[in-house]
């Protein structure tokens, strides 16, 4: 029995300290409260990170390869999709998948509004089953290797402030030199209730992506792990 226990104890069973008595229950009481409580809200805090952390990986992954220089635009020096590296990447315990991406900052215009978002671009491999759990309405992307599909997964937080649905059709213009434009056509609609990635990112064929930036095929921003 620990120090606390046993003074608990004594003063407890002391039938002389009638005082003391209510006294130490309501203690007793109190802090048993407050640890729970404690307890609860550890629970809680622990749980909300835990799936805060879900969604980002998620979105994204736990390991990126991306070119290395001190570019902070979403224009990115390229790198090989069929560099010899990956296959040794592949072959590393505990690696499910790689999957290359890129990324195209442009913008949105409607009738009467302008919004900026980024597209990423995706490859017919790319695993969607994140996106499947949080779309709520229309359906994912359909890509093949054949032809460019000119579908695009918006958030619904984009949704909502531009005023579009499934089956719309929305213009896209990219800065560049010559200016270039696409014409996209919603077909589903997601909420992870991450803002900074809902408010920002779209969802599209990665043959877009490497057209506007007169890649080849086999160019791309780079690898998530």
């Amino acid at each position: 029995m620990n120090l606390s226990s046993f003074i608990s104890k004594k003063i407890r069973t002391n039938k002389s300290n009638s005082f003391s008595k209510p006294i130490v229950n309501i203690s007793i009481i109190s802090i048993a409260l407050g640890v729970s409580v404690l307890i609860l809200v550890f629970a809680i805090t622990s749980g909300f990170r835990k799936e805060i952390e879900n969604k980002v990986i998620g979105f994204g992954s736990h390991i990126e390869i991306a070119y290395f220089d001190d570019n902070v635009s979403y224009q990115k020096t390229p790198i090989q999709k069929n560099a010899s590296y990956l296959s040794q990447i592949k072959n590393l315990d505990n690696v499910k998948k790689i999957q290359p991406f890129a990324l195209k900052a442009g913008i949105i215009k409607t009738s009467d509004q302008i919004e900026g978002i980024v597209l990423k671009g995706l490859d017919t491999n790319y695993d969607l089953s994140f996106f499947k759990q949080h779309l709520i309405k229309g359906k994912l992307l359909t890509l093949n290797d054949s032809s460019t599909s000119n579908e695009i997964l918006i958030s619904q937080a984009l949704s909502d402030k531009l005023l579009l649905d499934t089956g719309n059709k929305m213009l896209l213009y990219f800065v560049q030199d010559p200016p270039r434009q696409r014409v996209f056509k919603v077909c589903g609609i997601y909420k992870t209730d991450l803002s900074s990635f809902d408010k920002t990112y779209a969802l599209c064929d990665l043959k877009h992506i490497q057209k506007l930036n007169d890649w080849d095929v086999n160019q791309v921003d780079g690898f998530e792990i």
